[in-house]
């Protein structure tokens, strides 16, 4: 759980007002036809974490995954580069809401806790 939210934070430090101009540079990684890889967030010698971010991304439903990419490919395209913050919310299903204002970009994703299992737990 931790490193959940440890994704989040730097997501949303690569998403602010000064990261989001040196990832805007990368925007092509995001174009549509590609998969979301946030790889990016994670260091090189960090491979555990590099482990546990591509197998939450790889866990995310494909049309809430590219909605994801999407919102970013779009933030990252225009000029200039548009802030995204993302929020996280815990949830039985899959949802993602986004909030496109002139001021900038808010996305809450909800879903599953990374390991939430829902056959294991019942639910």
């Amino acid at each position: 759980m931790v490193a959940f939210y440890n994704l989040l934070r730097r997501l949303n430090r690569h998403f602010d007002d000064e990261g989001v101009v040196h990832l805007a540079r990368r925007a092509e990684e995001f174009a549509p036809g590609k998969m979301l890889d946030l790889g990016f967030l994670v260091d090189d010698d960090d491979g555990d974490f590099r482990k546990v971010v591509a197998a939450y991304v790889e866990s995310i439903p494909p049309a809430i995954r590219d909605g994801l990419r999407g919102v970013m490919y779009l933030a990252l395209k225009a000029t200039p580069p548009r802030t995204i913050v993302f929020a996280l919310a815990p949830a039985y299903d899959y949802e993602l809401t986004i909030w496109d204002m002139a001021c900038g970009i808010t996305v809450l994703y909800r879903g599953r806790y990374p390991g939430d299992d829902p056959i294991a737990t019942g639910r």
